[in-house]
């Protein structure tokens, strides 16, 4: 079997950690399965191979796709080299979260609707796995989320606010779960120098307090 983990990168700690977390998850509860990710910007070869996950082959260029390429190899050879194929991938797990909501515009939750549609059709299973979502207030948006809910075989949503979100936006759905964080999943490893005080608090700051704010705040 071959999950899918996607819209998680090493872009920032957040990410990183649903990335990480999901991905030894799925490894505990399927020993044998497979664990791969679409490689780009933010997910460099070295970081992927250290956490054991396999290179979903994908490089969208002017609409097209120029990973299929990879599919024309041998699948012996392709695995020597850690790749795998969207017709290999069974479940994709999608950790977009709040990209699918009106602040991000509606192109990413269109873009997720059509590929559900395709893999609900090959038989493949989609779980949006506990992130911020929505709010969907246009009518373009709506209606993709709608397509998404339609196709998509379980959507957690972190907290009461996306979830009344989505309810508002595609109604009550046996599919639709709330469920929290998952990052916590993840061992803590103590530095091997910790700082020296007391009451000492860790600030790890988000990106988007670097690119959503202004320049007297950001800097």
């Amino acid at each position: 079997m071959t999950f899918e983990i996607r819209k998680a990168g090493f872009e920032n700690k957040g990410a990183a950690m649903m990335l990480i977390a999901a991905s030894q998850e799925v490894k505990s509860r399927f020993p044998a399965a497979r664990v791969a990710m679409a490689p780009d910007a933010t997910s460099p070869y070295e970081l992927r191979a250290r956490y054991g996950l396999w290179h979903r082959a994908e490089l969208v260029r002017r609409g097209v796709d120029l990973g299929k390429i990879v599919e024309l190899a041998p699948g012996k050879l392709r695995h020597r080299f850690g790749f795998v194929t969207g017709a290999e991938v069974d479940v994709i797990l999608d950790a977009a979260g709040l990209a699918y909501s009106d602040q991000w515009g509606p192109q990413h939750t269109e873009d997720l609707a059509r590929r559900a549609v395709a893999w609900k059709r090959a038989g493949k299973r989609l779980i949006l796995l506990p992130q911020a979502l929505g709010p969907f207030g246009t009518d373009r948006i709506r209606r993709a989320i709608n397509v998404v809910a339609d196709h998509a075989d379980l959507i957690f949503a972190r907290d009461k606010y996306s979830m009344k979100n989505l309810i508002d936006a595609v109604g009550g759905r046996a599919s639709i779960r709330l469920a929290p964080d998952f990052t916590n999943l993840l061992v803590a490893r103590p530095p091997a120098n910790p700082p020296r005080g007391e009451k000492l608090v860790a600030i790890v700051p988000n990106a988007r307090m670097v690119d959503k704010t202004s320049g007297d705040v950001s800097g």
